[in-house]
């Protein structure tokens, strides 16, 4: 587990993880240098190292809705803009395990739908 201090994001994203991982839901990779967690061979989340946000994953209408909340913001990694991911800068630990939740739910979904395309191909 990470140290408690928590002013970038990142030991709470890894609290987090550790947590996750352990249960084998999800399993830690690297993503354009971000420590991230895939799942099924999908990307779930990252820890944007820079503002210590947590990305997620989602689809690109819940995206846009956490987004207009004011619950998110667009990601950018590299100054460019990824539809189907949202950064959430608010140091919230329900609401980062919630959407973590979601986006291992959209992870499940997108790998089940590559699985169905590999058998049909």
């Amino acid at each position: 587990m990470a140290e408690a201090n928590d002013s970038d994001g990142t030991a709470l994203f890894e609290d987090i993880g550790d947590e996750l991982v352990t249960g084998e839901q999800l399993e830690w990779r690297t993503l354009f240098g971000f420590a991230c967690f895939r799942r099924k061979g999908e990307f779930v989340s990252v820890s944007e190292h820079v503002t210590g946000s947590l990305a997620v994953k989602l689809p690109k209408a819940r995206v846009a809705e956490l987004i207009k909340a004011g619950t998110g913001a667009e990601f950018r990694p590299n100054d460019r803009f990824f539809k189907e991911w949202v950064a959430i800068a608010e140091r919230d630990e329900p609401l980062w395990r919630e959407m973590l939740e979601e986006s291992i739910a959209f992870a499940d979904i997108n790998a089940e739908k590559k699985s169905k395309k590999i058998k049909m191909g």
